[in-house]
C-alpha cells in the first residue's frame, strides 16, 4: 500500500533527523559559547565570569550539562579576587515535563563550591552589582508578582562546599563548610528529603529532615511543610510544622524544641562571650501568626537546673509601636546563675580611699536609655511560687506591669519574703523631657536568716526586718534622679545578730574605726548580738536628713544624726557611741578604749570618699537642726539618748515606736 510506504519513509526521515541532531549536538564544541556567556554575565553584573574548564552536553531525553572550573569576579575592594568559585557543575534536566511548563531537574551536582559574601567598613556588600553603564543592577520592581518557576528537584548533591561571610563593620568572619549536602525527591509534588553534614565556624553542624516541594514556596494557597532536626554545639533543635505563605511569613504554624548541654556552648555560634552557664536545658514552644503581623508563642516550656518557666507571649507589629504581651509562670525560677552577682565580702578589706584611686562622685551621670520605652508597648503578667535573685529569695510572687506610650507602671508587685510580705508599686513616665519616677515599697516581718539560708548563705545575719520607702523624683540619669529625690524611708531590724566578718564590710567602705564603734569586742566573739538597728530619713530635693539612726547591741548604743546631700554627695553625720554598763565591766582585750568610745565622732567627706574621725571640737551640726527647732517624734527620742552619758538598757522599743508613728503620721499628712 502506498500510505504504508509514505509512513515508512517519514519514519526513516525522522529517525535520520534525530540521529543527525544527536550526532551534531553530541559532537559540537560548546566551548565556543564561553565568550558569549561571559559577556552576557558581565553586561548584567559588571563582573567577569571565567569559564576555565570545558563545557560538555550529554544529549538524550534527559540531557546533562557539565561545566568545570568556573569563577565569578569579586568587587574591586574585596578581600580576594573571586566572589565565587566552582570546581564542577553537573545538571540533568528531563525534557518531556517542559511540555507541561515544568522544570524537572533530575540531578544537580556541585563540587567544591566556594562563595564569599562580604561587606566593607561602610556596610556596602559585594553583592551590589554594577552594570556596564555604571549603574547598579535593578531588582524586579513588582516583587508581589514575582513567581518561582514550577521546578521539581529530584536529586541534588553538594560536595566540599564553603560559604564565607565577612562583616566589614564588625571585622567578624562566619564560615559554613559542608562535607555533603544531599537532597532527594520522588516527584514534582513530593517533599524534599535533605541531609547535611559540615561545620559552622569549625563547630560541627548537621541536620536532616524534609521540606516542602520547591514550587510550593511561592504558592500562598499551599502549605509548605518542614520537619527538621538540627544538631550543633551539643544542642539538638527540632522544627516541625508548616508555613502557608513563605515569602511573606504568613500562616505560620511551627513547633520548636531545643535541648542542649550548655548555653555558652551554643553562644559560640554567634559568637558571644560571658554567657552564664545554667547547665543542661530544654525549651519547647509553638510559633504561629495569630493575626496579620502578629506572632504568638504558645505552650512555652523552659527548664534548666531546678528552674522552670512556662506561658505564652505575643508580638504585634501591626501598629506604629510594636506591642509585646506575655503571661508567664513558674514553680521555681532561680536566676542566680544567669544574673551577675557581687560576692558578699567574707572579710575585712582596705578602706576605699586607700585601696584604689579616689573619685569625686559615684552616682552615674550617664543618660539612662529610657527613651527606648517610648518605642514599644507591653503588658506582662508573671507569677512564681519561688523566685531567687542574687540577693533576694521570694515566694508567691505576683507581678503585673504595663508599658503604654512611654509610661511604665508596675501595677502590682506582691510576694512573701523571708516569711514576711513584700508590696510595691512603681510608676515611671518618660513622656516628658525628664523621666518622672514614683515608687512605694513595704516589707513586713522579713526573717533575714530564713531568707539568706534560701540563698545558700549561712552565718550572715539574723533578725526581723521592716522596710518602708515612699519616694518620687525626676531626671534622666541616676545622679539627676537622686538629686531631685523627695520622700521618706524607714528601716528597722529587730533583735538578732550579725556575724562580725560582715561588720568588717563597713570598715572597707568607711573606716576601720566604724566596726570598732559598733562592737569593741570583735575579736572576742564570732558575731555581734543586736537589739535593733533603726533608721528613718526624710528626703527633700535630694537632701536626706535622718529622723532616727541607731544601732543597739548588748554592749553599745551607737546614735547618729545628720544628712547626705545626693546633689553634692556630701556626708555630714554626728556619731555618738554610748557604752553600756556591762561593757565597762568586761576585761576582754580591746583595740579601742572605752574612753575613746565616750567621744563624739563625725562622718564626713563624700559617698565616694567617706571618712570618720573624732570630733574633738564637737563641730558637727547641732543635733536636731535638720528636723526643726522643736524636736518631736523619733528626733526628740534620739536627742535625749544623744545627751545621755550612759547607754539605756532597752532603748529599742521607744525608738522603733517613734519611727513607726512618724512614718504613719507623715503619710496621713500627705494624703490630706
Amino acid at each position: 500500500m502506498r500510505w504504508k510506504r509514505i509512513v515508512g519513509i517519514a519514519a526513516v526521515l525522522l529517525i535520520a533527523i534525530i540521529v543527525a541532531a544527536y550526532l551534531i549536538l553530541s559532537t559540537y564544541d560548546y566551548n565556543k559559547f564561553k565568550p558569549r556567556i561571559a559577556k552576557v554575565v558581565e553586561d548584567a553584573t559588571g563582573r567577569k565570569l571565567t569559564l576555565a574548564g570545558d563545557i560538555d552536553l550529554e544529549v538524550g531525553l534527559s540531557p546533562t550539562l557539565v561545566v568545570e572550573d568556573v569563577s565569578f569576579q569579586n568587587a574591586t575592594w574585596g578581600s580576594r579576587p573571586e566572589l565565587a568559585k566552582l570546581k564542577r557543575l553537573e545538571i540533568q534536566i528531563a525534557l518531556l515535563p517542559l511540555i507541561l511548563k515544568r522544570i524537572a531537574v533530575k540531578k544537580i551536582i556541585l563540587v567544591s563550591p566556594d562563595i564569599l559574601i562580604e561587606t566593607d567598613s561602610s556596610g556596602k556588600s559585594n553583592l551590589d552589582f554594577e552594570t556596564e553603564e555604571g549603574g547598579e543592577s535593578q531588582e524586579p520592581k513588582d516583587k508581589k508578582n514575582a513567581r518561582f518557576p514550577r521546578v521539581a528537584l529530584l536529586q541534588a548533591l553538594l560536595e566540599n562546599s564553603r560559604i564565607t561571610f565577612k562583616d566589614g563593620t564588625s571585622a567578624r568572619t562566619y564560615v559554613l563548610t559542608g562535607q555533603t549536602l544531599r537532597s532527594t525527591s520522588k516527584d514534582y509534588d513530593s517533599p524534599l528529603r535533605v541531609e547535611f553534614k559540615g561545620a559552622y565556624n569549625d563547630i560541627p553542624l548537621e541536620f536532616e529532615g524534609t521540606l516542602g516541594p520547591i514550587h510550593a514556596l511561592a504558592d500562598s494557597k499551599q502549605a509548605w511543610p518542614l520537619d527538621l532536626t538540627i544538631k550543633t554545639a551539643g544542642t539538638t533543635v527540632s522544627v516541625d510544622g508548616s508555613v502557608r505563605d513563605v515569602m511573606n511569613l504568613k500562616d505560620v504554624n511551627l513547633a520548636l524544641h531545643l535541648e542542649g548541654r550548655s548555653i555558652p556552648e551554643i553562644a559560640r555560634l554567634a559568637p558571644m562571650s560571658d554567657v552564664p552557664d545554667v547547665g543542661p536545658f530544654k525549651i519547647g514552644l509553638g510559633l504561629s501568626d495569630a493575626a496579620p503581623e502578629t506572632y504568638k508563642i504558645s505552650n512555652l516550656k523552659v527548664a534548666f537546673g531546678d528552674s522552670d518557666l512556662g506561658g505564652s507571649a505575643e508580638l504585634s507589629l501591626a501598629q506604629k509601636r510594636p506591642k509585646f504581651t506575655a503571661t508567664l509562670s513558674s514553680q521555681n525560677l532561680d536566676l542566680r546563675p544567669v544574673l551577675s552577682q557581687t560576692e558578699l565580702i567574707s572579710g575585712p578589706r582596705e578602706p576605699v580611699g586607700k585601696s584604689k584611686k579616689k573619685q569625686d562622685k559615684i552616682l552615674p551621670t550617664d543618660h539612662l536609655p529610657l527613651d527606648a520605652l517610648k518605642y514599644a508597648d507591653a503588658r506582662l503578667t508573671f507569677n512564681a511560687k519561688a523566685f531567687l535573685l542574687p540577693r533576694l529569695a521570694i515566694n508567691d510572687l505576683t507581678f503585673n506591669m504595663v508599658l503604654d506610650e512611654g509610661h511604665l507602671m508596675v501595677e502590682r508587685l506582691e510576694a512573701t519574703i523571708g516569711g514576711g510580705t513584700l508590696d510595691a508599686q512603681i510608676d515611671l513616665n518618660v513622656q516628658g523631657k525628664e523621666a518622672a519616677l514614683q515608687a512605694e515599697l513595704k516589707i513586713n516581718q522579713l526573717d533575714l536568716d530564713r531568707m539568706l539560708k534560701k540563698l545558700g548563705l549561712e552565718d550572715v545575719a539574723e533578725g526581723e526586718v521592716e522596710i518602708q520607702v515612699d519616694v518620687k523624683s525626676q531626671g534622666n540619669s541616676v545622679a539627676a534622679i537622686m538629686a531631685g529625690l523627695n520622700g521618706k524611708s524607714s528601716f528597722i531590724i529587730g533583735q538578732g545578730q550579725i556575724y562580725n566578718k560582715y561588720i568588717h564590710v563597713l570598715g572597707s567602705i568607711f573606716s576601720q574605726t566604724l566596726p570598732r564603734l559598733l562592737n569593741p569586742f570583735l575579736e572576742a566573739t564570732e558575731y555581734t548580738q543586736t537589739n535593733c538597728i533603726v533608721s528613718g530619713f526624710a528626703v527633700k530635693d535630694g537632701l536626706a536628713r535622718s529622723t532616727a539612726l541607731m544601732f543597739d547591741s548588748e554592749d553599745m548604743t551607737v546614735l547618729s544624726e545628720g544628712e547626705v546631700n545626693f546633689t553634692t554627695e556630701e556626708l555630714d553625720f554626728s556619731i555618738k557611741p554610748v557604752p553600756k554598763e556591762g561593757a565597762r565591766k568586761k576585761k576582754i582585750k580591746r583595740s579601742i578604749s572605752l574612753s575613746t568610745l565616750a567621744k563624739q565622732f563625725r562622718l564626713s567627706g563624700t559617698l565616694a570618699n567617706p571618712s570618720i574621725e573624732v570630733d574633738s571640737r564637737r563641730a558637727s551640726k547641732t543635733f536636731g537642726k535638720g528636723v526643726g527647732a522643736a524636736l518631736v517624734g523619733p528626733a526628740a527620742v534620739i536627742a535625749v539618748l544623744f545627751t545621755s552619758k550612759t547607754g539605756e538598757k532597752a532603748p529599742c522599743p521607744t525608738v522603733i515606736a517613734a519611727v513607726e508613728e512618724w512614718y504613719k503620721s507623715s503619710k496621713n499628712q500627705e494624703s490630706k
